[in-house]
């Protein structure tokens, strides 16, 4: 997640690509100015300029407050940062059930500690929204009189669940539910958007859908 973003900025003229660091590439005279243990929950910005280390939305605003200035005024407000404030935090306790990325075999690990609160949260955003999509999907094509597709979605959507329910007897429960939920999440996403294409496309979502989900699991799990 900390790459994609960062790549953002990269590409958005925001900061330059040799200014973009892993914490194992950091030289040691700036990792001496970086609260690592906080650094692994804020996504830290350290200004050469003023020695200076921002955390967070802190280091995020000031990025975006420096491409785009008529910003700066809304990034002041206390309560915009409020707003944006539990979204940052769900992404940040999330982010390596979000990218299925895996713990670095060597050097430091810069994920953060384990948050029930919002692993459940965003167990719970990510499960209800993939219900959501299928229960719209299976209803129009069930209006529609498609039933042998109408059976397909439902075997779809009990491999899916069946899969995440699975997950949460494991070892690593909660951040095998994590990735299986986001798994499911992109899965019944690709399903979803071919139904808005047209119903004859959802034959072909769900073949791509559940290619994906299967790949997910493999990428994530083993």
């Amino acid at each position: 997640m900390c790459k994609l973003y960062t790549s953002g900025f990269v590409k958005l003229d925001m900061l330059k690509e040799e200014h973009r660091m892993g914490f194992s590439c950091t030289p040691a005279h700036i990792r001496e100015q970086i609260d690592q243990d906080r650094g692994r929950h804020e996504i830290p910005l350290y200004d050469r300029s003023t020695g200076q280390t921002h955390y967070g939305l802190d280091a995020l605003f000031l990025i975006l407050g420096s491409k785009w200035r008529m910003l700066k005024p809304l990034l002041r407000r206390s309560w915009f940062r409020a707003l944006l404030y539990p979204l940052y935090q769900l992404i940040t306790y999330n982010r390596r059930q979000i990218a299925g990325s895996r713990p670095p075999e060597t050097g430091f690990d810069c994920a953060p500690d384990f948050h029930l609160g919002y692993r459940l949260l965003y167990l719970f955003l990510a499960i209800g929204s993939a219900i959501l999509m299928l229960l719209g999907i299976a209803s129009k094509v069930y209006l529609g009189g498609e039933f042998l597709l109408f059976k397909s979605i439902w075997i779809f959507a009990l491999l899916g669940f069946g899969g995440f329910l699975g997950s949460l007897w494991g070892k690593n429960r909660w951040d095998m539910a994590g990735n299986t939920a986001t798994a499911l999440l992109m899965g019944t996403a690709v399903v979803w958007l071919s139904s808005l294409i047209g119903q004859e496309m959802v034959w072909i979502g769900l073949g791509l859908g559940t290619l994906l989900l299967l790949r997910e699991w493999k990428r994530r799990l083993w």
